[in-house]
């Protein structure tokens, strides 16, 4: 009389479900990392945009600069040709321009920036790392007066 098997044997299950929880576990693992790196892009994104809409406003008020001083490393009166005088500071970490009452604040971009006058030049510069990370700014009229002398 020949037997015939119903089911598994207990070697299969046990080694199908050890299969199956590799399986979750390599799944799981790569569905955290995938939620790390978009969250992760997005606030690069977000950064990227914040530090364009800076340096925007930053370029802006430099390339009209009638004449800019700084008291420190820290902050940046700049004066253009008509209206009142622009100051640039960092503040706990934030790029913020005040002209009159109006203030703007880009939050995480001068963590650890420092403001530099180089001639009609403005450079605002990472303190932490070498000459790569700066970004220069000219100031037209300045520019100009030079070469009319």
């Amino acid at each position: 009389m020949t037997m015939q098997r119903r089911g598994f044997t207990l070697l299969e299950t046990v080694t199908s479900l050890a299969i199956l929880s590799s399986l979750a576990v390599v799944g799981t693992e790569l569905l955290r990392t995938s939620l790390r790196v978009t969250h992760e892009a997005v606030a690069a994104q977000e950064m990227a945009a914040r530090l364009s809409s800076a340096a925007g406003s930053l370029r802006e008020d430099v390339w009209n600069a009638k004449a800019f001083s700084s008291n420190d490393n820290q902050s940046l009166h700049i004066n253009p040709p008509q209206g009142s005088q622009i100051n640039w500071s960092i503040d706990a970490g934030d790029l913020v321009r005040e002209e009159g009452t109006e203030q703007r604040r880009w939050h995480g971009i001068g963590a650890d920036s420092l403001f530099e006058i180089d001639g009609p030049s403005i450079i605002l510069r990472s303190r932490n790392h070498d000459n790569r990370e700066q970004m220069r700014l000219v100031s037209q009229l300045q520019l100009a007066s030079r070469e009319d002398r």
